[in-house]
């Protein structure tokens, strides 16, 4: 008896770890550092947002990033994206996690997302897509 007790204790708290630990993770990222690559990490994301292109730049010492995302599926697209700074060494410059975007694209149509860095000692950026999240906080 105890030692089922204990046994049905430590898998809720297992399930509880679980469920707290657990964030959402982009489905899209770009990410610029030295050399620019893409992970789509997501099957059902990476099928429907595609990434086009992208272009980084430096304006008045600081990073300007665009990319340019198209809506691959055959429907409306809603989704959330953000842009991450990093330095030379690779620490991110945000001090609190930057907030998601929401975006709706249509069918087959792209849109460029822009960003400018809010620091000149940006070196490169992670830009990430997941879906958008409903909010349940006020129901």
């Amino acid at each position: 008896m105890r030692k089922n007790l204990l046994l049905n204790a430590l898998c809720i708290l297992a399930a509880i770890q679980f469920v707290s630990c657990r964030t959402p993770s982009a489905g899209v990222v770009v990410e610029n550092f030295d050399s620019t690559t893409i992970t789509v990490n997501s099957k059902v994301v990476g099928r429907k947002a595609r990434v086009l292109k992208y272009n980084v730049e430096t304006r008045n010492d600081l990073l300007l990033a665009q990319i340019t995302i198209q809506n691959a599926a055959k429907d409306d697209l809603q989704f959330e994206y953000r842009f991450r700074w990093y330095d030379k060494d690779r620490i991110w410059l945000d001090v609190v996690e930057p907030l998601w975007i929401p975006v709706s694209i249509s069918a087959k149509d792209q849109i460029p997302l822009n960003a400018i860095a809010n620091n000149k000692t940006a070196h490169g950026f992670d830009f990430q897509i997941r879906y958008s999240l409903p909010s349940m906080r006020w129901r």
